[in-house]
């Protein structure tokens, strides 16, 4: 971009504003008062725009981060097959972070987590504390009764609020 020489060019970080690459220009006869509403409104305009939450979010919590979801290793199973059941997402709390990559929140691993197979809305099986590891994920092996109907079943943390759940369909044994 060609500037004329009238035109001062500022950087954000001359002003104490996070450098996100945030340039502007300004005319050498604009007064002090001018410079200072400029500055003024630059910084609320950059604080608006790097204070919003980011992060790949898997799940459907607010901002960033990720709502905890329990994950099964097969879309189908049958009575009496152990089923491999993982999770994602275990945490108290949230640490969603701004464009700076400063943490903004407390978060910390749940201990344990109760997992729980639900069909027609009977517990079929349930194991009350599965370990969670320092990166909130666990893993843990369910073996399903003999006497299941064909009916799907839901395998889910009912004790975590917001936990995302699995159905898996039944085929007969």
């Amino acid at each position: 971009m060609i500037m004329s020489e009238k035109y001062k060019r500022f950087d954000a970080a001359e002003f104490g504003l996070p450098s996100a690459g945030l340039r502007f220009e300004l005319h050498p006869l604009a007064g002090t008062a001018r410079r200072r509403r400029l500055v003024l409104l630059l910084a609320v305009g950059a604080t608006v725009a790097l204070a919003g939450c980011r992060g790949e979010a898997a799940g459907s919590s607010a901002g960033g981060c990720e709502a905890p979801r329990v994950i099964a290793e097969q879309a189908e199973a049958s009575p009496g097959e152990r089923l491999e059941i993982s999770g994602t997402g275990f945490f108290d709390g949230c640490v969603d972070t701004s464009a700076n990559g400063t943490p903004q929140g407390v978060m910390s691993v749940y201990a344990t987590v109760a997992i729980v197979v639900t069909q027609d809305g009977s517990v079929v099986v349930e194991q009350v504390a599965v370990p969670v590891e320092p990166d909130g994920t666990f893993e843990t092996t369910l073996v399903l009764p003999e006497d299941l109907s064909t009916e799907p079943i839901t395998v889910t943390a009912p004790d975590i609020a917001g936990t995302e759940p699995v159905v898996l369909t039944i085929s007969a044994s």
